[in-house]
């Protein structure tokens, strides 16, 4: 695996917090009061999961992984998408490598520029999207063969992550500047339906000058029904998206202790310039990672001694018990140090539950903390040009 350049950014876990009801009928949603300074230093993994066992992505001549931004793992298969080689790589749940997509090239079969991957719900093919301006368009692969199936266009925008149901696209822009009907928008979210239209939702129009930034690389998670749920960049109320449209889901209200609501709506020179000389002491872009059946999981940054911090928020739905920490720490094996709940750390997107499993991806050239091998009970000898590792962990009942 090429070795990455990481910004650390430390982890937290939330252990109380309370809840009302918002009564405006235009926007109802849940309330979720959380308070930063409440969160405890440390929460030890064996408190929210009973085992952990791990899949090794096999790193062989045919596998050897660059910068991967997705890894997607279904009920037969784990595709893994490699942005640097813009390719797509299939494992099994053994983590040996089956086959891939390469198809970088100009023929019918072929994609110019890898765009977002959606696989299908019961693995029978894999969509991609051909980022090649106005003509930009689907390409289908059938799932394992990979073979060509078909293709037909698609006005996709550019965006940072993109989910689909059904026949429609959702994708999240984070202010990145598109044109909608011929309008200049810097929206969160840019909707195709199933006739290839383009619409807004939370639609503005910022200075852009060309410029943007993305706190968070995935700003989707989707549950085991398919149903989408969103986070905006400078909106503490998550949604969830049906018919084209975003119901409120969650709020959350942090006590005083958010940045300023009118954020969104300045120049991206200004954001940034807040964001680095006035955001201390601050909460800033929760996301929500999970929402199922299962549990319920959200981050957000707080900005400590001019240092942003990642906390995290746990509820684990059959017993009710809720966590919010800074760091959870691996108390049940050798390796890694520390767990990750988070889908988008180190810039790879993932859904952070798959069945009855917590799923963290384990860098080494992170994991091993400078050392260039280290030796495991669980998976031997791991060497930091190793491919990432998934650590799926099962929830306590």
């Amino acid at each position: 695996m090429k070795l990455l350049k990481i910004s650390f950014v430390f982890f937290g876990i939330i252990v109380s917090g309370c809840s009302k009801i918002n009564d405006s009928k235009e926007n109802f949603s849940e309330v979720l009061v959380i308070n930063p300074e409440e969160a405890v230093d440390f929460l030890s993994l064996s408190s929210i999961v009973d085992s952990i066992k791990y899949i090794k992505l096999e790193n062989s001549e045919n596998s050897f992984l660059g910068e991967v931004s997705e890894i997607i793992i279904k009920k037969n298969f784990i595709y893994v998408i490699d942005k640097s080689q813009q390719s797509i790589f299939l494992y099994n749940h053994e983590g040996s490598f089956m086959n891939k997509i390469d198809k970088l090239g100009d023929g019918p079969d072929q994609y110019r520029h890898l765009g977002p991957v959606f696989v299908d719900q019961n693995e029978r093919f894999i969509e991609i999207i051909d980022y090649i301006g106005e003509n930009s368009r689907i390409l289908k692969y059938a799932i394992p063969t990979l073979l060509f199936l078909e293709e037909r266009p698609l006005n996709a925008p550019i965006a940072n992550s993109a989910r689909r149901f059904n026949d429609v696209y959702y994708f999240a822009a984070q202010q990145i500047e598109n044109y909608v009907n011929e309008k200049a928008t810097n929206g969160d979210i840019i909707v195709v339906d199933e006739e290839n239209k383009k619409s807004v939702l939370f639609d503005k129009k910022i200075d852009f000058k060309g410029d943007s930034f993305s706190p968070f690389v995935e700003s989707f998670t989707q549950n085991e029904e398919g149903e989408i749920y969103v986070s905006l960049m400078y909106n503490d109320t998550f949604f969830k998206l049906s018919d084209k449209k975003a119901i409120p889901f969650l709020t959350l209200d942090f006590s005083g202790y958010e940045v300023d609501k009118e954020l969104g709506s300045k120049s991206i020179q200004e954001q940034l310039k807040y964001l680095s000389n006035e955001a201390n002491g601050k909460v800033s872009f929760p996301v929500l990672n999970a929402e199922n059946s299962k549990i319920l999981a959200f981050s957000y940054y707080f900005k400590e001694n001019n240092k942003n911090r990642l906390y995290q928020y746990i509820k684990i739905k059959d017993s009710g018990k809720i966590f919010h920490t800074r760091v959870v720490n691996n108390d049940i094996s050798s390796f890694p140090k520390q767990i990750y709940i988070s889908s988008y750390l180190f810039g790879i997107k993932h859904e952070v539950i798959f069945q009855d499993y917590l799923v963290d991806i384990i860098l080494p050239s992170f994991a091993l903390e400078g050392k260039k091998e280290i030796e495991t009970n669980s998976l031997g000898t791991i060497k930091i040009e190793d491919n990432p590792i998934i650590a799926l962990m099962k929830i306590k009942k």
